[in-house]
């Protein structure tokens, strides 16, 4: 039998993938030259898949009030940093170094472009990072030693 904290992370992964996917389609509306019918189909197909990141930011608020009430604050955080910040920053480096390979950015700009201002397909991550910090500071149930 499935646990309740196994099925928040499968809905999780796919509304992960579904975000990617979104990601993916309006970087590819804007950077190439797709013509008015395309971008009026690429535009509802986005539509279709806008659930994503909104879907992730319920189901974390979920899994941190029913789930994960009692973690400590520094358990909270370093779990956090460590699950969705690094590989986050890991794989923003490989793509950096990926795209000032074929453009004329070098690596530095490309990361902060790309990294730091969020202008990639993983910037959704941000988003989950912020609310994870904004969930630590509203939190009431979270213990703080």
């Amino acid at each position: 039998m499935k646990t309740t904290k196994s099925n928040h992370q499968y809905i999780f992964i796919i509304l992960i993938v579904v975000t990617i996917i979104s990601q993916i389609l309006l970087s590819y509306t804007f950077r190439s030259g797709v013509d008015d019918n395309q971008i009026q189909t690429l535009f509802w197909i986005r539509h279709l898949f806008s659930f994503g990141l909104p879907g992730i930011i319920i189901l974390w608020q979920i899994q941190d009030t029913i789930l994960h009430t009692k973690t400590k604050v520094s358990t909270y955080l370093w779990r956090n940093i460590r699950y969705i910040f690094i590989p986050y920053i890991l794989l923003g480096i490989v793509y950096s170094l990926y795209n000032s390979q074929i453009s004329t950015e070098s690596f530095k700009e490309s990361f902060i472009n790309m990294v730091i201002q969020g202008n990639w397909h993983g910037s959704f991550v941000l988003v989950i990072f912020q609310f994870t910090i904004l969930n630590l500071f509203f939190s009431k149930n979270r213990s703080l030693s």
